[in-house]
């Protein structure tokens, strides 16, 4: 008699998010008071896991911090990035 063996495999997942130096500068935030990275408004859409006009709308009703720089250039603080998915229930881990 022959013996059949089964294998069950089990795959689990976590979100992980990568900021590569690249991606990111570090700038003061006024609202944090508090040297933070920062992101272009494409990474921070990556970021919150939403779209570019999500991010912008965002901007204009104050729900993410951000700077302009002199050249125009918009950056994002990303703790508030942090915090928008925290409100949004979708948190970042830790591990």
């Amino acid at each position: 008699m022959k013996i059949r063996r089964r294998t069950e495999i089990r795959v689990e997942t976590r979100e992980v998010l990568v900021l590569r130096r690249h991606g990111s500068v570090s700038l003061w935030c006024e609202e944090c008071g508090a040297q933070v990275k920062a992101l272009s408004p494409e990474g921070a859409a990556a970021a919150m896991g939403t779209s570019l006009r999500a991010v912008f709308r965002q901007v204009e009703v104050g729900g993410l911090h951000f700077k302009e720089t002199d050249g125009g250039v918009l950056l994002i603080c990303f703790n508030s990035i942090t915090a928008y998915r925290h409100r949004c229930g979708q948190p970042f881990n830790k591990d």
